[in-house]
């Protein structure tokens, strides 16, 4: 939500600097981008661990087995244990065959929005300084 709000408000200030006749010139514009960018990878990445966070949360109690994050699945009776994984963020379900699988409480649209916001920044903030370079 953070996120959006960023963008919008990014969005709607570079509409307004631009009806007032103030031109910016494309290095600070790709400069923009990178900190958005970085602003909007690092916003989705901090989301992810928020969930990582609950379904990870147990206490150990008498009803910690299986662990909340993994009830959702016709394997729950088997599972002893979880193992939290932060690049790509996600929980998994530890098996007592030795397998594993992913638990899905990270929202599927973090790991690939993170990873597309920073390689955007990184590609402009490699074109600013490869222009600036040139000057």
């Amino acid at each position: 939500m953070l996120v959006l709000f960023a963008l919008t408000a990014g969005v709607i200030g570079t509409l307004a600097l631009a009806v007032k006749g103030i031109r910016a010139t494309a290095a600070s514009g790709a400069r923009g981008l990178a900190v958005l960018g970085f602003a909007a990878g690092l916003g989705l990445y901090t989301w992810g661990l928020f969930f990582v966070m609950l379904a990870d949360g147990g206490n150990g109690g008498a009803d910690s087995v299986p662990p909340p994050s993994c009830r959702n699945d016709s394997r729950a009776p088997h599972v002893t244990g979880t193992d939290v994984s932060f690049l790509p963020l996600r929980v998994e379900c530890r098996l007592a065959s030795g397998g594993r699988y992913s638990s899905e409480d990270v929202p599927a649209y973090v790991n690939p929005g993170a990873f597309g916001a920073v390689l955007a920044a990184t590609v402009a903030a490699v074109l600013v300084k490869v222009r600036e370079e040139k000057r």
